[in-house]
């Protein structure tokens, strides 16, 4: 009897085991290249909150790019970053460790008031391993061309693994249109080698300028802002542009702009690979680092201090090549740190044990729609130099705990995220055990994989600070 359901449970599992390898090979049967040249496009855009690109449900129709791409391809509703800040969260993206793994940090104190006094910055070093690295042993051309100046080589330590790392550029950001210039130069030259090219694009990052070819029309002044005005005249970044309620919905509507002005630049960077007829041999992620408070929460055009959804939700869109499993919608909640092991399982590249995140695959294969276990982020704006407090994000599916570990200058917070997904009423007063189950996981999370030390220090020189300041950093 026992020998029957032995051979019974085999049978089932040789049948599952080829239905998946079926599924997964699709893909090479509908092909006409090597499966092993497959070309991997990353697409970062900094600041790029979700809920304002229309594939996402935002009203306004700024993003007819991506929402195409999100039609051809599959969208997560649900993706988390690990971080508020773009070096680290970027790490996160490019390695699949947790911030307090690969420990890249720009850590900002602030005094009573809420303001940015200081800085320290940690960058990425190389006892992390990152995708360059990985897919340049696969024998990929691996290049970046980044638009920020907190992802300089020098300043974030991201470069490891590329053969190209374009960060020279004037002043603190290269805009889009800059950016593409670089890379359809570098594309005429390898487009006909298997290659990894990451493009980091800049220009929803405060302070929003959009280039005077996108069109400033008066729909900003319909949307109706009803909050002190105060705190935003005393901000040093913000008291030169903002006067009334008026002002605010013109900052919210820039910031709309600049992501139209992304939005047509990315077409534009599409329709160069669609010409030289790589398209379908090249997969394609388009994300983001983080999003962005527009005054929620009293964050004002700003993101980096507090772990609110506007600043964590970030879209996620993977274009496979030929547009295969197109339309596809995943709401289970998923990771930045997710994105590696995904493309890296559908390449057919091992996995690292390194690695934190998990490949998205069978979600895209078997259509499930199990939740992720957990979803952690933090935050690199230490609070406080004397009490050090941290800010720490622990989410599952219905609810989240903002976790602040000292509960000196801020106190932990708990939401019901289904139903309140703006984080607008606090439960951690009614819901206390649900609260401490979350805080004994975020712990129990942080002592499995534990926390690198930081050897001294790395105060910035003059010339960061002066950047950092430009950028509402300090």
């Amino acid at each position: 009897m026992k020998k029957k359901i032995i051979v019974v449970f085999f049978i089932i599992a040789l049948c599952c085991s080829i239905i998946f390898l079926k599924d997964r090979s699709t893909f090479k049967e509908n092909t006409n290249h090597s499966f092993g040249n497959t070309n991997v496009l990353l697409i970062t855009i900094d600041t790029l909150r979700s809920d304002h690109i229309g594939a996402y449900g935002y009203n306004r129709n700024i993003t007819p790019t991506i929402d195409k791409l999100a039609k051809e391809g599959i969208r997560f509703k649900h993706a988390i970053a690990q971080a508020p800040y773009t070096a680290p969260s970027h790490a996160s993206i490019l390695t699949s460790t947790y911030p307090f793994v690969h420990n890249t940090r720009n850590m900002f104190f602030q005094d009573s008031s809420g303001k940015k006094i200081e800085g320290v910055n940690y960058p990425l070093t190389h006892t992390n391993l990152t995708l360059a690295e990985i897919l340049k042993e696969e024998g990929y051309d691996t290049s970046a061309f980044v638009s920020g100046w907190t992802l300089t080589a020098k300043f974030s330590g991201l470069h490891q693994g590329f053969d190209v790392y374009e960060d020279n550029f004037d002043g603190e950001e290269r805009k889009a249109d800059k950016t593409n210039v670089l890379v359809k130069q570098w594309l005429e030259k390898n487009y006909r080698k298997k290659f990894f090219l990451w493009i980091h694009y800049f220009d929803p990052h405060f302070p929003y300028s959009p280039p005077e070819s996108i069109k400033i029309d008066s729909s900003f002044s319909e949307v109706k802002f009803d909050i002190d005005l105060m705190p935003l005249k005393k901000n040093p970044y913000l008291r030169d542009v903002i006067n009334s309620h008026e002002d605010i919905a013109k900052q919210v509507h820039l910031y709309d702009m600049e992501i139209k002005f992304v939005d047509q630049q990315i077409g534009k960077l599409l329709d160069v690979i669609k010409e030289y007829n790589i398209i379908d041999n090249t997969l394609i992620i388009l994300t983001a680092d983080h999003g962005e408070s527009l005054t929620e929460h009293k964050e004002y055009f700003d993101h980096g201090t507090y772990l609110y959804d506007v600043c964590l939700k970030i879209p996620l869109i993977i274009k496979f090549p030929n547009n295969q499993w197109q339309g596809k919608v995943v709401d289970s909640m998923v990771q930045s740190i997710d994105i590696v092991p995904t493309l890296l399982d559908f390449l057919n590249i091992p996995l690292r044990r390194e690695f934190q995140g998990v490949s998205l695959m069978p979600m895209v294969l078997n259509k499930e729609t199990a939740n992720a276990p957990y979803a952690y982020s933090e935050s690199d704006a230490v609070l406080s130099k004397r009490f050090g407090e941290r800010l720490r994000t622990y989410r599952v599916k219905d609810w989240k705990l903002i976790y602040a570990s000292d509960g000196v200058l801020a106190e932990s917070e708990l939401y019901n995220t289904t139903e309140d997904p703006y984080e607008t009423k606090n439960l951690i007063d009614e819901n206390k055990e649900i609260a401490e189950r979350l805080k004994e996981k975020l712990l129990l999370t942080i002592k499995n994989h534990p926390e690198k030390k930081i050897e001294g220090t790395n105060l910035p020189d003059e010339e960061t600070k002066e950047k950092l300041k430009s950028l509402g950093y300090l």
